[in-house]
């Protein structure tokens, strides 16, 4: 087999196993769970949060999503894949995480925290955008 098509071969076994991790019941559950700890630790001013399971719970959620970004980011998986697949969920997620973000940026000093999670959901708006825009213009057709 040549290398070419083994590169793509693995491409496409990386984006399956990435589609395959977020579209598992267990990931929609998941979701929920971190919108309440977010919420919960958010009106409680993040009192707490810090290294509690909770905590790493969230943090974990968010590393998916920065995995995936990075994996895009490099072309190791193609991002209007992604996109295709997830569309707003990327977008609604990061709306939800990014509080959380924003905390453990500031409590630990380092802006590039779930730097690539936001890149894909700016991405991702202006790509949804484009989509809504087409769709709106071939229903005035």
């Amino acid at each position: 087999m040549n290398r070419s098509k083994l590169a793509l071969q693995n491409k496409s076994s990386v984006a399956t196993s990435v589609v395959e991790g977020f579209t598992d019941n267990s990931f929609t559950v998941r979701r929920k769970t971190v919108r309440d700890i977010i919420k919960k630790y958010r009106s409680a001013n993040w009192e707490g949060f810090a290294d509690s399971a909770e905590d790493f719970e969230v943090r974990a959620f968010g590393s998916y999503y920065e995995f995936t970004a990075y994996l895009a980011k490099e072309r190791i998986i193609d991002m209007q894949l992604v996109q295709r697949v997830l569309g707003h969920r990327i977008t609604f997620d990061w709306e939800v995480f990014a509080p959380v973000a924003e905390y453990q940026r500031k409590t630990q000093g380092k802006k590039y925290i779930f730097a690539n999670f936001e890149w894909l959901s700016k991405q991702t708006e202006k790509y949804v955008a484009e989509i809504e825009r087409t769709m709106s213009r071939e229903a005035t057709v």
